[in-house]
Parts: C-alpha cells; structure tokens; sequence
C-alpha cells in the first residue's frame, strides 16, 4: 500500500515537474485559436467592381472578426480618406460559412459568405456591378 502511494505521488511529482519542458504553452496557441481559429483580423489583397480590379486603389482594407459577434471594416484609400465600419456577424464552424449582418439604409441585411483556409471571398451587387474582395487571414 505504501509503495503504491510513493509510486503515485513520484509520478504526480514528475508529471508536474517535467510538463513545463514537455509541453511549450507558448507554442500551442491560446485556447481562441483552438476554440474559434477564425477571429483575428483579415487583409484584403483583391478588390474588383465589375471587371476593373480597384486593389491600388486602397492603402488597406482590414476586416477584424472579434469575439461576440462583432466586426469591423478599415480602410484607407490612396489620398488619406480613412473610414471604419461596423457590424454584427455569427460564423457556422460546421459549414465554414460567415453570415454578416449590416444595417444598409436603416434596413438590416444579412449575407453569407464562405470560409476556406483562412480566405473570405465576398461579393455582392454594388451600383450595379458586382463587388469582389478576397481578404485572407493574418
């Protein structure tokens, strides 16, 4: 009995002792990467209205998904216009889809756009064109 507890007790007493040099806690992440990989912020390295690419045109556009269903846009066009928007937004993990809902003339609107490694591609229909970004994870 006492062999058996002295056994426990030494392997109790190792685990606590060597697990700081078995496991890097730094290098696993925090539990947000683990629990919702998708937060964090987005750069946009496209940009297209129709069949004219407007890339040069912005300095940045950044889109931040934060924790609790809240998003914000930045962008900075070439010549100093800065601007920030924000929005709502819920992200399926089982679909990988991101559903953004943004209030559009007093009205909500709500659309959905799918997520693939890291790269959220939106398009939606702007001035009767269709506006394409392609933002990928940072």
């Amino acid at each position: 009995m006492k062999k058996q507890i002295r056994l426990k007790s030494a392997a109790l007493c190792s685990a606590v002792v060597l697990s700081p040099l078995l496991f890097n806690a730094a290098s696993l992440g925090g539990l947000k990467d683990i629990a919702e990989p998708y937060l964090g912020t987005y750069e946009c390295e496209q940009i297209f209205v129709g069949d004219e690419e407007k890339t040069d045109k912005f300095d940045y556009v950044r889109l931040e998904l934060k924790p609790k269903g809240e998003m914000k846009l930045f962008f900075k066009e070439k010549g100093g216009l800065k601007s920030e928007a924000e929005a709502r937004y819920t992200y399926d993990t089982e679909k990988n889809v991101l559903t953004i809902y943004a209030n559009v003339a007093g009205a909500e609107k709500k659309k959905q756009f799918p997520v693939k490694k890291g790269t959220i591609d939106v398009s939606v229909r702007y001035g009767g064109k269709m506006l394409m970004m392609k933002f990928v994870q940072k």
